[in-house]
């Protein structure tokens, strides 16, 4: 069994942190090497890669051995995977785990700052167009002020377009969300 951990931001504000309870641990004959993140993307999703990153690494720094998401991942790569372990060891990694999320403290997606808001609108735009292109029937998207309204009313960005296309082919689509997620990845950097 193997122990995955995901972090995201579901439609882009709202975190969560994904532990299937399946655990492992390994030791590593190759030196340990730390991860380090791409700035070259959004604000949130730098945000998010950090936040996953500062996880592995930790984890390394307490010796478990994980495997990083790949950031080109249609789903974001978010991800850290562990290798299978005895029963026995399970409790310590997820200990090791719990402890390092509670060292880093909530993430910071910087929607607080208007510009980087802006920017994760304007990104979440080009997926919205990305998904009309490939042929989804998608609802009709925030405007600006609407999407900023709802940020400062609910703290959290709420609009969700890969969500939207999933939801428009639920019957006619047995995995519509990866499907979505493949035809408009979230690990997209810029949109053209």
């Amino acid at each position: 069994m193997s122990l995955h951990v995901a972090v995201r931001s579901t439609g882009v504000g709202l975190l969560f942190v994904l532990a299937t309870l399946l655990a492992g641990c390994g030791d590593s004959p190759d030196p340990v090497v730390h991860a380090t993140v791409d700035s070259n993307r959004p604000a949130f999703q730098v945000a998010e890669r950090t936040r996953t990153v500062a996880i592995y690494n930790c984890m390394l720094d307490a010796g478990w051995q994980g495997v990083l998401g790949d950031e080109d991942n249609p789903a974001g790569g978010n991800e850290i995977g562990f290798p299978a372990v005895p029963d026995e060891q399970r409790p310590a990694l997820n200990a090791a785990l719990s402890q390092c999320i509670a060292d880093l403290g909530p993430m910071d997606t910087g929607f607080d700052d208007p510009v980087v808001l802006r920017e994760t609108y304007e990104w979440m735009m080009g997926q919205y167009d990305c998904l009309v292109d490939a042929g989804y029937s998608m609802p009709e998207p925030p405007s600006w002020a609407v999407f900023n309204d709802t940020y400062q009313s609910e703290g959290a960005v709420v609009w969700d377009p890969i969500g939207d296309a999933a939801e428009s082919r639920p019957s006619t689509q047995s995995n519509s969300l990866a499907m979505a997620q493949a035809a408009c990845p979230n690990s997209t950097a810029w949109w053209g």
